[in-house]
């Protein structure tokens, strides 16, 4: 037995497709080539946070074209949702919107790694036909595993994830989500884009698990310490292609 893989291809947001956004882009000031900066001090380049490196004077050194000078960290908090990275989140207080306008169709929008998020609400407007999609998801706490025990006595685990599915296609239109949660709310992943199903199906044997990035060490008493990272989903499936589509496949 078998079902069709479906996928989202995620479109990339570019700086002409974020209409609006309730978040505040000041976690460090811009980069001015008149300041000279000390050692780990921060500033911003094209949604871009870079962090001074201790090797003489940076002055008029551009971030993004002197790595002798600077080294990356990150994208900004409002953009940190976008870099398709469930171990990074965009973080918020009580509530935060997008809006954002593609340029061409979406007709699925997925949020992943949400922390402290109760509902998201997805609204798609076109200057045509005016809005056209207006929905709510609910961020469901789930038990910790799928038996009678764990819905009956166990604690339940936060919802981490949300997906707005077959929208219906209008290229024009803008896309404005409204979260909701608690303070220090967060999301880790915002990807919208067309659905398209892969091969013929796939196969029984899905395995899904995480790949973690804490590791342990021992004082020099020899007592062990857990040192706790992030952690990244993974999946592992085979599925059916037709020869002639493995053929034409690029990568």
């Amino acid at each position: 037995m078998s079902r069709t893989l479906e996928v989202v291809k995620s479109l990339q947001l570019t700086e002409a497709a974020l209409v609006g956004c309730s978040i505040a882009e000041n976690d460090h000031p811009a980069w001015s080539p008149d300041a000279d900066y000390a050692a780990a001090e921060r500033c911003i380049v094209g949604h871009m946070i870079y962090e001074a490196i201790a090797l003489g004077s940076n002055l008029g050194q551009p971030p993004a074209t002197s790595p002798d000078y600077w080294q990356v960290v990150g994208p900004t908090n409002r953009w940190l949702a976008f870099d398709l990275s469930s171990t990074t989140r965009t973080t918020f207080d009580e509530s935060a919107w997008y809006e954002i306008k593609p340029g061409q169709a979406v007709t699925s929008v997925v949020l992943r790694a949400l922390r402290g998020v109760s509902a998201v609400q997805l609204r798609v407007t076109d200057p045509d036909y005016g809005e056209v999609v207006n929905e709510t998801r609910t961020v469901s706490s789930l038990p910790s595993e799928s038996s009678w025990w764990a819905w009956t006595f166990e604690r339940t685990e936060p919802g981490t994830e949300a997906l707005f599915d077959d929208l219906p296609a209008y290229p024009n239109a803008t896309l404005r989500l409204d979260l909701t949660g608690i303070s220090g709310a967060g999301v880790g992943v915002i990807a919208y884009g067309p659905k398209r199903a892969l091969g013929k199906g796939v196969r029984w044997g899905l395995k899904m698990g995480i790949e973690d990035f804490s590791f342990k060490e021992r004082s020099p008493q020899g007592d062990a310490y857990l040192n706790q990272g992030p952690a990244a989903d993974t999946v592992s499936l085979n599925f059916l292609v037709d020869s002639v589509a493995a053929l034409n496949t690029h990568a």
